[in-house]
């Protein structure tokens, strides 16, 4: 997973690293005329894009039958910030927890590194989260390394998503509940 950070911009996206190859890699194909595939054995295919004074959106993968959607998300985070802290990665954190999408979630921030973002759909603490985690363990995000780069990848410049279909959380989940040949015949035959 990568969290790509743009600190003039104040805007990240959020992806699998193969997600980013595999586009790079099909764009160039594209270009030289080469009809490429996406790696199979990407597991993340979708993007999550944040900027710190707009919404965040979720993108679905757009290497599937059908366009990308673009899902704007209405939930907000509310922090409550503990006095416990723990170092982690050579940074002093501190804990954080909040509620979202039905699960209990603790996250460890720095101050250290003032951006106020973080895995995923994680955001919006006094600096950047190291780890989050739900109660029961099963999800989780750590961050492993943090690198300063001059340049950004450019997810988001594939033409899938600049034609993606704008839609409501509720719209997307019901549509989400659907299988694949449900949604093929609303195609077909409307």
């Amino acid at each position: 997973m990568v969290l790509d950070f743009n600190e003039k911009e104040k805007y990240s996206v959020f992806t699998g690293l193969r997600h980013i190859i595999s586009d790079s890699t099909m764009r160039v194909q594209a270009e030289r005329g080469v009809m490429a595939f996406p790696d199979p054995s990407m597991k993340v295919r979708y993007v999550v894009e944040k900027s710190s004074d707009g919404p965040v959106y979720f993108y679905s993968p757009n290497h599937a039958p059908d366009a990308v959607m673009k899902v704007k998300e209405p939930r907000a985070l509310t922090w409550k910030i503990s006095d416990e802290k723990r170092n982690l990665m050579g940074y002093n954190t501190q804990k954080a927890t909040t509620t979202f999408a039905g699960r209990q979630w603790i996250a460890w921030f720095t101050a250290e590194i003032p951006i106020s973002d973080g895995p995923y759909k994680f955001h919006g603490l006094p600096g950047l989260i190291l780890e989050v985690s739900d109660h029961t363990n099963t999800h989780r995000f750590s961050i492993v390394s943090i690198q300063k780069n001059k340049s950004h990848y450019l997810v988001l410049n594939d033409p899938t998503y600049k034609v993606a279909k704008s839609m409501t959380l509720e719209e997307y989940e019901k549509i989400s509940q659907e299988s694949p040949l449900e949604r093929f015949k609303k195609k077909a035959f409307t």
